[in-house]
């Protein structure tokens, strides 16, 4: 018998709410119980978009195996749904080594009821309120690079 796979979900995300739907890009997210904050992949390319406010933060992420990691800043993106519905989050930025561009962590996930259909493959998230339905992913490609992120013309110099 095989391990179950991860719930892996497809979604969208952009900077801010005021941005248009051509901002809008495909995500890979990961709902994340055990992780007690939300996090994005230091080189997401949505933390590369001008309208993408970062925030410094002295935070340091622990996990459970005691390993440590200092956190990049922080920031605020608009986590959309295939459905259309959307929400505001603020994820740490940090290096991550998850398989997904994004990890929705309890403080964002306990303000919902969590329904995981592996029949439908389809993650549901419900409160009086609002209704995302995300489908689960197989074979999952997330959007993070192996390189350092850059901000052009904001926060770096390149000398050749």
């Amino acid at each position: 018998m095989s391990r179950p796979t991860l719930p892996y979900v497809k979604a969208l995300m952009k900077p801010t709410v005021t941005c248009s739907n051509f901002d809008l890009i495909d995500i890979i997210a990961l709902p994340d119980l055990g992780s007690t904050l939300t996090l994005i992949d230091h080189n997401h390319r949505i933390l590369s978009n001008d309208k993408c406010v970062i925030r410094p933060t002295d935070l340091i992420v622990r996990s459970f195996n005691d390993a440590a990691t200092v956190c990049q800043g922080e920031t605020t993106i608009v986590f959309v749904s295939p459905n259309g519905k959307s929400m505001t989050l603020n994820a740490l930025i940090t290096k991550m080594s998850a398989g997904c561009d994004l990890i929705l962590g309890y403080n964002i996930m306990k303000q919902f009821k969590l329904t995981l259909d592996r029949e439908k493959l389809t993650l549901e998230m419900k409160t009086p309120e609002v209704f995302m339905s995300f489908p689960l992913m197989k074979n999952t490609t997330y959007h993070a690079t192996n390189s350092i992120l850059l901000r052009p013309y904001t926060q770096v110099e390149i000398e050749t």
